[in-house]
Formats: structure tokens, C-alpha cells, sequence
């Protein structure tokens, strides 16, 4: 068995069209749990997207991040063309990512619709 270690807490993975695999999670676990235990109805935690060759399983740099109150619990992206969606196990909305207008992946609302 081989692992791969990203730096957030990974959920779910899709495929892109040309086979890289896109893992997207949560930053951090602590402040979701004390969300959910409050039982407010949204959990401020920010999120990751990153992609990993599933041949050499290389990690590469953020797709995107997004710091906490864009999306709550943010469990699966995929790409379609420069668009990714990100979806959440919380809220009942997708988030609509245009990738072909963000220079810097780390910003918290560029590119987002």
C-alpha cells in the first residue's frame, strides 16, 4: 500500500478529463467540530483543492484555497474546462470556480461566482 500526504484533511476525488486526480478537503478539523456540537447551520472552515498524478502519485501545487467563510465543509471538486465546482456535505449550493481568470490560487474570492 502507498500513501499520499497532502496538507489538509482529503475527502472525496474525482477525475479530471486527462486522468489527474483532483482531492479537495478541509484545512483543519477542530473548528468544524465545535461548529457541529454548537449545531449552527454554518461551519466558517476553509478548504483545499489540489490535484496528484495517480502514476508517480506527485502531489502538485493548490488548484485552489479558499480561507474559512466561502464555502462550510467544503467534500469534492471537479474540473470542467477553466471551471471548478466545489461541493460541500453542509450546504445545499455549489461554489462555481472560473480558474482561467486566478493568477493566485490562494485567493479567497477571485475567480468565484
Amino acid at each position: 500500500m502507498v500513501t499520499v500526504n497532502v496538507p489538509f484533511y482529503p475527502d472525496n476525488i474525482s477525475i479530471r478529463a486527462d486522468g489527474i486526480l483532483i482531492v479537495t478537503g478541509m484545512d483543519e478539523l477542530q473548528s468544524w467540530k465545535a461548529c457541529l456540537l454548537a449545531k449552527r447551520s454554518f461551519c466558517e472552515t476553509g478548504f483545499t483543492v489540489m490535484t496528484v498524478d495517480p502514476v508517480n502519485l506527485a502531489v502538485r501545487p493548490p488548484l485552489y484555497h479558499a480561507a474559512p467563510g466561502i464555502l462550510s465543509a467544503a467534500s469534492v471538486a471537479v474540473q470542467a474546462g477553466n471551471t471548478l465546482y466545489v461541493g460541500s456535505a453542509m450546504e445545499d449550493r455549489l461554489l462555481e470556480i472560473d480558474l482561467s481568470g486566478v493568477t493566485n490560487t490562494y485567493s479567497t474570492t477571485a475567480g468565484v461566482r
